[in-house]
């Protein structure tokens, strides 16, 4: 156990800044548990947590990503949602779509959004994926993006944005 003077192993400890959850209301239940999962992982860092803020769905994800970055300027952002398969190919367009332009709002602002979008076969894959712990898609997702920001720290205070 880590006392309060000594410092912490875990990367992710000294990121500060602002760090945005944008959730999809759609399959709201399974989303309310990835984004418990987001906020445990911010929680244990030292940024500040915006949000959650809802979109109506998956494929609002990308531009609502786009608003945050230009207008609060984030470190990070994580973009929680869950596509089912359903019995037409919608299922597809909308993972794909919603992921590739999260991919592109990162790459455009230089900023990295954690990637929590659960594109599931079924609601038990999406539940087993949404679960209470460290394997929650949600955790795992901010985990990821507050690493990358603990890496762009070390980078210098020159680095891109």
């Amino acid at each position: 156990m880590r006392k309060d003077n000594e410092p912490s192993s875990d990367p992710i400890a000294a990121v500060t800044g602002k760090v945005a959850v944008i959730a999809s209301a759609f399959n709201r239940p399974v989303v309310d548990a990835l984004v418990r999962g987001a906020v445990l992982a911010i929680e244990s860092s030292g940024a500040e947590l915006i949000g959650p803020i809802w979109v109506p769905g998956a494929l609002e994800l990308p531009l609502l990503c786009e608003w945050v970055a230009e207008s609060m300027q984030p470190v990070a952002v994580i973009a929680l949602g869950c596509v089912i398969r359903g019995e037409t190919r919608h299922f597809e367009l909308v993972a794909d779509n919603a992921v590739s332009g999260l991919q592109q709002v990162s790459l455009a602002h230089g900023i990295p959004i954690g990637q929590g979008v659960l594109a599931c076969e079924n609601l038990d894959q999406a539940l087993a994926r949404s679960a209470e712990g460290t394997s929650n898609s949600g955790f795992q997702a901010a985990r990821a993006a507050l690493a990358m920001v603990a890496v762009r720290a070390q980078l210098g205070p020159d680095r891109p944005r």
